[in-house]
C-alpha cells in the first residue's frame, strides 16, 4: 500500500563575495562538529543551507537570484532586505565557503534573541517557497529539520531529535523531529529506494511505532514512490511527535528495520546516504 495514509485516534501515519542585506537555548551536541558559539549568539546565527539544496550550480543559482533580486527601481527590496528591515536584523549571504549559508545579526540587547528568531522563521517560509509555493514537497520537512541542527541556540535537541515548527502543517505548530535516510540500490536507470518493507503489512513497522510510542509518533515516508515527491533531496523518512523520547524510540525502530532488511538481503548492494 506505497503512499496510502493510514489513520489512527491520536496519530497519523504517512507513506511518503558577501552581500549585506538590513534594514532558545542548547547544551546538547552541535551538528557537523560546530561549536554552538559558532553557529549562533544571542545577536547572531547561521543558517546553513542543506548540501542537497545547493548541489546543482543551477538550484543554487536560482536561490540566490530568489534571496537576493530587488526591483532595480526601489520599489521592492530584496527578499533578505525585507526580512531585514522587518525583523531589527542584517541578513547577509555567505557563499564563497564549503557550506554557503545567510548569516544573521542584530544588536545585542533586550530583544536581540527573538529578532534573531523571527528572522530566521521568516527566512525558512520563503525557502519553502522556493521549494514549492503550495508547501506539499516532501523536502520540506528535510530543509526545516536540517535548519534546526544548524541553530543549536534557537532549537533544543536531543541527541539529533530536535524541535522544530512542522513545515506539513498549517498552523506549524512546534515539535521534536528526526529523520531517517532510505537505503538504494542502483540500478540501470539510476537510484532506486526502499521503504515499503516498514509499510507492508498489518505488523509493520509502523504499527510498532504506534503501539510503542502511544501512537503520537507520526511518520512520514518521502519520496515519488510514496507518493510525496521530493524535487529536491532524497526519499527518506520524517518522524515528528510531541516527546523527544518516543521520536527517538520511533529512529531506533526505524534503523533496525534497515539493518534487517539490509541484511536479510545480500545478494543486493545497499548504500545509503550519511546524514
Amino acid at each position: 500500500h506505497d503512499g496510502d495514509d493510514i489513520h489512527s485516534t491520536n496519530s497519523t501515519i504517512t507513506a511518503e563575495h558577501s552581500l549585506s542585506h538590513s534594514t532558545p537555548r542548547s547544551s546538547h551536541q552541535p551538528y557537523h562538529g560546530r561549536s554552538p558559539n559558532e553557529y549562533c549568539r544571542q545577536h547572531e546565527c547561521r543558517v546553513y543551507f542543506p548540501r542537497w539544496l545547493v548541489r546543482h550550480n543551477e538550484t543554487k543559482d536560482r536561490l540566490e537570484y530568489y534571496l537576493q533580486h530587488e526591483d532595480r527601481r526601489g520599489s521592492r527590496p530584496s527578499r533578505l532586505n525585507e526580512i531585514g528591515r522587518k525583523y531589527h536584523c542584517s541578513l547577509r549571504l555567505v557563499k564563497q565557503t564549503s557550506e554557503p549559508h545567510i548569516f544573521i545579526e542584530t544588536q545585542p540587547g533586550k530583544y536581540a534573541i527573538q529578532d534573531i528568531r523571527k528572522a530566521k522563521e521568516s527566512l525558512e517560509d520563503r525557502l519553502l517557497d522556493f521549494i514549492d509555493n503550495t508547501h506539499k514537497d516532501g523536502s520540506n520537512g528535510r530543509l526545516f529539520y536540517e535548519i534546526a541542527l544548524s541553530c543549536p541556540n534557537l532549537h533544543q535537541r536531543n541527541n539529533h531529535t530536535v524541535i522544530q515548527r512542522n513545515p506539513f502543517s498549517a498552523d506549524k505548530e512546534m515539535d521534536w523531529q528526526n529523520i531517517s535516510s532510505l537505503p538504494y540500490s542502483q540500478r540501470r536507470w539510476g537510484r532506486e529506494y526502499h521503504g515499503d518493507f516498514l509499510i507492508r503489512g498489518p505488523t509493520s513497522v509502523l504499527h510498532q511505532i504506534k503501539r510503542e510510542t502511544n501512537a503520537s509518533v507520526n511518520v512520514k515516508l518521502c519520496g515519488e514512490q510514496f507518493r510525496v515527491r521530493t524535487r529536491y533531496c532524497p526519499p527518506y523518512v520524517w518522524l515528528i511527535g510531541s516527546q523527544p523520547r518516543h521520536v527517538e524510540r520511533a529512529k531506533e525502530i526505524i534503523e533496525s528495520s534497515i539493518a534487517h532488511f539490509m541484511n536479510s538481503n545480500r545478494n543486493v548492494h545497499f548504500q545509503r546516504e550519511n546524514l
